[in-house]
């Protein structure tokens, strides 16, 4: 690419909202990509589009992991910066240590006081009473290239207890891996049950709801008002019954939802 450090890019306004680049013009300095990670100078490695720090040790690495998790899960509070103090003042080493937090040693934090450290706890361990999925808790386990649709994808064809069982032929033929993804998330997998293992001895219990495959093989996008729906609750409804939601109209595409105000894009 000739975008970096110090290049200059022209835009226009593609479909009314989009900003498109129309020229690049580069810098006189070309920026040099860092082979070092920055944290741990671990040398860096190049997979597809991203460079990685393949150090699974790596500060950075765990911090970010930890904050991606609870992210998924919907715990607001636990912000990068907030992981990555708990990690240094209380010396904790993986996700399930978070769970195990005494509130009243983070109420003595600065910057936070016995209310804010109460209800840090409480979204915390609410993750463990019936409020997630088993294909969040996939998700959010981080597996390389198993995003949510993927994450749901397998769960729905396999079973989430099925999971560790998996081969890559199992899951080469499941809609959106094929075998470079089916082999990260063998290895992957294996590496991170232990997180599913040790939330289960804690009380873990999945969210109860009623889901069919009546929208097996048929994908969705949506746009405009809805009315009786919100945007989130239509996806739900794709989800939990096998259809796909596509974040915009692509190619193969099966229906779209248009709501009231769709706008000329």
């Amino acid at each position: 690419s000739k975008i970096g450090i110090g290049s200059k890019v022209e835009v226009c306004r593609s479909g009314e909202v989009i900003p498109f680049i129309t020229k690049v013009i580069p810098a006189k300095t070309p920026h040099k990509l860092r082979m070092t990670c920055p944290i741990c100078e671990t040398k860096l490695v190049i997979a597809g589009k991203y460079t990685e720090c393949p150090n699974k040790n790596c500060p950075a690495r765990k911090s970010q992991s930890i904050e991606y998790f609870f992210k998924v899960l919907g715990v607001e509070e636990l912000g990068l910066k907030t992981v990555e103090r708990f990690i240094n003042e209380f010396k904790l080493e993986s996700i399930v240590d978070f769970y195990k937090i005494d509130p009243e040693k983070i109420a003595e934090l600065e910057g936070f006081g016995q209310k804010s450290a109460d209800k840090i706890l409480k979204n915390i361990k609410n993750t463990l009473s019936e409020t997630i999925k088993p294909e969040q808790l996939l998700q959010a386990l981080g597996i390389k290239e198993t995003g949510p649709a993927t994450s749901r994808w397998i769960v729905n064809h396999f079973g989430f207890d099925n999971l560790p069982k998996l081969t890559s032929e199992d899951l080469a033929n499941v809609k959106g891996v094929g075998p470079i993804k089916a082999k990260h998330f063998v290895e992957d997998l294996k590496n991170k049950w232990s997180t599913v293992e040790e939330l289960r001895k804690l009380g873990l219990k999945f969210r109860k709801e009623t889901s069919t495959n009546k929208l097996d093989g048929s994908s969705f996008a949506i746009t405009g008002k809805k009315g009786k729906y919100s945007r989130d609750e239509l996806i739900d409804l794709i989800n939990k019954n096998g259809g796909e939601y596509k974040s915009s109209i692509t190619k193969g595409l099966t229906y779209l939802i248009a709501g009231d105000d769709v706008g000329s894009k």
